[in-house]
C-alpha cells in the first residue's frame, strides 16, 4: 500500500546510515578524528545507492546482497574496532556493544548465504520465512545495541569524571607539598637569622629576646606546613 520510495528505498539508506554513524561513533570514542571524506563519499554513494533503486529498478537479488554486504561490513568494521582498544574501565560494556554489532554482521553473512544456497526470488513479498527471522533478529540486537552505546557512553563519562576528580585531588596535594616546602625554607632563613642574632653579643636580654621572637615564629610557620602536609 505505501509507495518503495517511502517504504523500502527510505528504509535502506537509512539503515546504512545508521550502521555509518555508529562507525563514526567509534571512531570519536577512540579519541580519533572521523574521516570526514570518507564519510561524505559513503553519503553521496547511499544517495546514489535511493535514486538508483528508484528510478532503474534494480533486480531484487542485486538489492538484495549490496544491502546486506554493506551492513555486514560497517557492523564488523565497528565491532572490530570497539574490541582491540578499549580502556580497562570500559571493556565489559564496550565488548557487549563489539558482541552484538558483530553477531549483526555474522547475521547478514548468514543472509548472504541462505540467499545463495536457496535462490532468490523476484521480490520481497515472495521470499521465504528465513529472511524474515533473520531481520526480525536484527531488528531486535538494534534495540539491544542503542540501550548498550547509551551504557557505554554514560560510562565514558563516568571514567572522564573519575579522572578528573583524580587529577585534582594529585595537583592539590602537589600544590600543599609544594606550600610546605616553601615554608620549610622561609623557616631555615629565620634559623639563620636567629642563630646570627645569637652569635652578635649585642646582649644577653637583647638576644633571647630576638632569639624568643624568631622562634616563636618559626614555630608558627612549621605548623602552617605541618598543616599542608597532612
Amino acid at each position: 500500500l505505501i509507495p518503495d520510495i517511502f517504504s523500502i528505498v527510505l528504509s535502506n539508506p537509512l539503515l546504512v546510515g545508521y550502521f555509518a554513524a555508529i562507525r563514526v561513533g567509534v571512531f570519536r570514542f577512540q579519541g580519533r578524528r572521523p574521516r570526514w571524506r570518507l564519510i561524505w563519499s559513503a553519503l553521496a554513494a547511499i544517495t546514489a545507492w535511493a535514486a538508483w533503486f528508484t528510478y532503474v529498478r534494480p533486480s531484487f537479488p542485486a538489492r538484495f546482497y549490496f544491502f546486506s554486504a554493506v551492513i555486514a561490513a560497517l557492523a564488523l568494521w565497528s565491532a572490530f574496532s570497539l574490541f582491540k582498544s578499549v580502556a580497562s574501565a570500559l571493556a565489559a560494556v564496550a565488548r557487549l556493544s563489539s558482541g552484538i554489532l558483530a553477531v549483526i554482521g555474522a547475521l547478514q553473512i548468514a543472509r548472504i548465504a541462505f540467499g545463495l544456497s536457496s535462490g532468490l526470488p523476484a521480490g520481497l513479498m515472495d521470499i521465504s520465512g528465513w529472511d524474515a527471522i533473520i531481520q526480525s533478529m536484527v531488528a531486535a540486537l538494534v534495540a539491544v545495541l542503542a540501550l548498550t552505546l547509551i551504557l557505554l557512553r554514560t560510562e565514558t563519562l563516568n571514567a572522564e569524571l573519575a579522572e578528573a576528580v583524580r587529577e585534582r585531588e594529585l595537583l592539590l596535594r602537589e600544590m600543599a607539598h609544594r606550600t610546605k616546602n616553601d615554608l620549610a625554607l622561609v623557616e631555615s632563613f629565620l634559623s639563620l637569622e636567629q642563630g646570627a642574632y645569637e652569635g652578635e653579643g649585642t646582649g644577653a636580654g637583647l638576644e633571647a629576646f630576638f632569639s624568643d621572637r624568631i622562634g616563636t615564629l618559626r614555630e608558627r610557620i612549621r605548623c602552617i606546613a605541618d598543616a599542608h602536609d597532612r
